[in-house]
């Protein structure tokens, strides 16, 4: 990359990291909260590979690739500096092919055309300034045939494009507010369900109930229960539960902030929960669960 006569790389750069969505489903977005970049997914676009400066997406469905890198932080008049001298590494020289416009009414970005892998190419190069002043790279290219498919995608791509303020990572102190959260908690799981028929016909319930009781110690024992009945011609009720066991657990924070926590049981499986604390309530995975403080070393014999 050229800014002036200088080339956007170097010990400046730094790797965009980061993933968050599910590809392909609507909202989903490559983004780095630490950089505060995100930039939503379309046509199909998601991550392929991650180099040393940069990261790549790709398609399966549109034709090309997009490049990002973060690094130096630049002024508005270098941004317009690097997008009119046009994009210039290994295997790529791209030239501006017209003058820099606003691309959705919020960043500046030139139409560029030249050589990519020894090939013609054709694309657009986007430049972005943070809150923080850290710049932004952005080119989407793909053969001069091709372009026209790739175009309106890119295009949505970078107009939708959030830049905010860094994220702090998380610290050991907010694993630690997690672990005092479930520690020494027992997690409840209630269902029932119910169906009525016609008159004459059969009807029927069902209920379970799940225990999850999590030692300050980080041991952990675990419980499902269940009863169905069937009323009418041939009544009958069947009860049951599965295996008790027990093992270890673990919670952590992720970059993204978001709480997660772990059963290890004893023969070996892992099940992995994605949190969402509700005061006496905490979701995993979706699925609300009765948050009981105080009964998280209760074993249920």
């Amino acid at each position: 990359m050229v800014h002036g006569a200088r080339r956007f790389r170097g010990t400046g750069m730094r790797l965009v990291l980061g993933l968050c969505g599910a590809f392909g489903l609507l909202g989903a977005e490559f983004r780095e909260p630490s950089v505060g970049f995100a930039m939503p997914l379309e046509g199909g676009f998601q991550l392929a590979k991650r180099e040393a400066e940069a990261v790549i997406l790709t398609s399966t469905v549109t034709p090309g690739l997009i490049l990002i890198k973060a690094g130096e932080k630049f002024t508005a008049v270098e941004i317009e500096a690097t997008l009119a001298g046009g994009y210039r590494d290994e295997g790529v020289d791209l030239k501006a092919a017209g003058t820099a416009e606003m691309l959705g009414g919020k960043y500046r970005g030139a139409v560029v055309t030249g050589q990519l892998g020894g090939s013609a190419a054709k694309g657009l190069l986007a430049g972005l300034i943070g809150p923080t002043g850290e710049c932004f790279i952005v080119l989407a290219a793909t053969t001069p045939e091709q372009w026209p498919k790739l175009e309106a995608v890119a295009r949505q791509m970078v107009a939708g494009i959030r830049l905010t303020a860094p994220e702090a990572a998380p610290t050991a102190a907010m694993d630690q507010q997690m672990m005092q959260y479930l520690g020494g908690a027992r997690l409840r799981y209630r269902e029932y369900i119910r169906s009525s028929g016609s008159t004459g016909r059969m009807d029927g319930s069902y209920s379970g109930s799940e225990d999850i009781y999590l030692c300050g110690d980080g041991t952990f024992w675990h419980s499902k229960r269940f009863s169905a009945s069937v009323s009418g011609v041939g009544s009958t009720t069947v009860t049951g539960r599965s295996p008790e066991q027990s093992g270890r657990w673990k919670t952590w924070v992720t970059p993204e902030k978001t709480p997660w926590l772990a059963l290890e049981f004893g023969n070996g499986r892992v099940e992995r929960f994605q949190l969402k604390p509700d005061g006496q309530r905490v979701y995993l995975n979706g699925a609300k669960y009765e948050r009981i403080q105080g009964q998280g070393c209760q074993t249920g014999k």
